[in-house]
Parts: C-alpha cells; structure tokens; sequence
C-alpha cells in the first residue's frame, strides 16, 4: 500500500479471552518528498525557431509511477538577447506528494548577423600636451539603422560624438587636455533591431627627458 503525503491516525486494539481490552493510538506523518527541477539555459540564433525547453532534476527524483507533467514558457522576444525562462504549466502529476523547487534559466537569442563595426587608431603610444591621435571607425551592414560614435574623457564627459557610419577625426593636444585613460566607442544597430559595439581606450602619457 502506497501511503499519500499527509498525516494518519493509527488505532490498535486488543484483547483477551476474559473481555480485558487495551489500545494505543500513533500519529503517522508521511512527508513530501523534495524535489528540485532546474530549467537548462539555452540558446538560438537570431531568425531561428525556439528549440524545445528542457530541464533538470538537480536533486531529489520521482517514485513509483509518478511523472511530470507539462511544459516550460520562456518570456516572450525574438529580438537578440536574454529572456527568462520559467515554470510555464510543468508540474508532477502527483504534486501532492512532492515539495518542488523551481530554478529558471536563461534563453539567449544571439546574433550572428550583426553588423560589423571597427575601431583604429594611429598611435598607440601619445605623449600629453604634445602628440594627436588619429582614430577611424566603420560600422557595415545591409540593412545599417543606427551607428553612435563617441569619445569621452578620463572624467567621463563626452568630448566628440558622430551618427555617420564612418569616419575619420583627428584629436589634437587641445582636445586631449586630462591625463587619464580615455575611451572611445563604436556602436550601430541594423533594421532588425540586432545590434554590435566595440571600443578601444588610450592614455597621454607624461614624458620626461633627462639631459
């Protein structure tokens, strides 16, 4: 007999030829058994279909004939990114039974057809108050939406910013007036809503000459 998650009341009687009775009573508690069911991070490419949701028994298991029953649902997008994924309907078909934990994961839809984006620069190396740099950047695609360019001081102030898809910008020492390390930042979006960014980061450095 299979006994359900719950607590029995148990009598036992007893007696004898003479008439003479005795009985105890027992209190039985059949507690859930635990179970911990982990959703499996996956991942599709932009365009692609959804492959089906899968999990994990992390801990714990079934018993007897029990099963599960149901689906995962992850959050609703097909734009590139991270999207949750959660219980939906999935269950055990005997939850009574079971004490379930849940842990979610992580859908990605990643994008292999982002744009392409670059960054150079002249010089790697620049003495402050003396050497520019020269910096050229080219963001491609077919289907090009968006491009932000920039570059921002060591204080985190925007020095220069362009929307052009390419260009080229010379920074002279009037413009480069911290020392610090500066940052510089490519990023474009296509029609479709994927997107790609880059960046590269420099620091005019003080020179001493010993004579």
């Amino acid at each position: 007999m299979v006994l359900e998650a719950g607590i029995y009341e148990l009598s036992v009687s007893i007696n004898d030829s003479s008439g003479n009775e005795n009985s105890i009573a027992y209190r039985l508690n059949v507690d859930k058994k635990l179970i911990e069911i982990t959703a499996d991070n996956l991942e599709k490419n932009y365009g692609e279909l959804d492959p089906p949701l899968t999990y994990t028994i992390a801990s714990g298991g079934l018993v007897f004939n029990d099963s599960i029953i149901g689906i995962l649902e992850r959050e609703s997008g097909e734009r590139v990114g991270d999207y949750n994924i959660g219980i939906g309907s999935l269950s055990i078909d005997k939850i009574n039974n079971y004490d379930l934990t849940f842990i979610g994961g992580i859908f990605t839809i990643s994008d292999h057809n982002a744009p392409f984006v670059e960054l150079t620069q002249n010089e790697t190396e620049i003495e402050w108050g003396i050497d520019s740099i020269n910096i050229t950047w080219l963001a491609e695609d077919e289907t090009l939406y968006e491009v932000l360019f920039n570059l921002t001081s060591p204080e985190g102030m925007l020095i220069f910013e362009s929307s052009n898809f390419g260009g080229e910008i010379l920074f002279e020492p009037l413009n480069l007036t911290e020392l610090g390390i500066y940052t510089v930042s490519l990023w474009a979006n296509d029609s479709a809503g994927n997107e790609n960014s880059t960046f590269l980061t420099f620091s005019p450095a003080l020179i001493f000459n010993v004579v």
